[in-house]
């Protein structure tokens, strides 16, 4: 166990690993791939909605989200604001994203 989980609640850290069950479930990109550097869009998007999510559901700090994702905490702020930013938007590719957010959410049982 890394420092930065150490930290964090165990709840919290908990609740991410479970998000990340639900968001490998849900886009069917296995929890593996989430993590993996690939950049291709089938695995971003899950990645970035998984991000997103984490920062929302958790009191986790931001380089405790890099860890778990194993990124630069600077990533994760780009996602956070992508997915935020698209779900505010009304294009295509920020429908899917919003819709894959609320299905993984209603998965969890967490209210949007």
């Amino acid at each position: 166990m890394s420092v930065a989980w150490a930290r964090a609640e165990d709840g919290d850290v908990a609740l991410v690993a479970n998000l990340l069950e639900h968001v490998a479930r849900v886009s069917g990109v296995p929890v593996p791939a989430l993590l993996s550097p690939r950049r291709a869009l089938r695995y971003v998007e899950p990645r970035h909605v998984a991000m997103y999510l984490a920062r929302e559901l958790t009191d986790l700090s931001w380089h405790a989200l890099a860890e778990i994702f194993q990124r630069d905490h600077t990533t994760l702020l780009f996602a956070h604001r992508k997915v935020r930013d698209g779900m505010s938007r009304r294009g295509v590719d920020s429908k899917r994203i919003h819709d894959l957010a609320k299905q993984v959410m209603r998965d969890m049982g967490v209210e949007s």
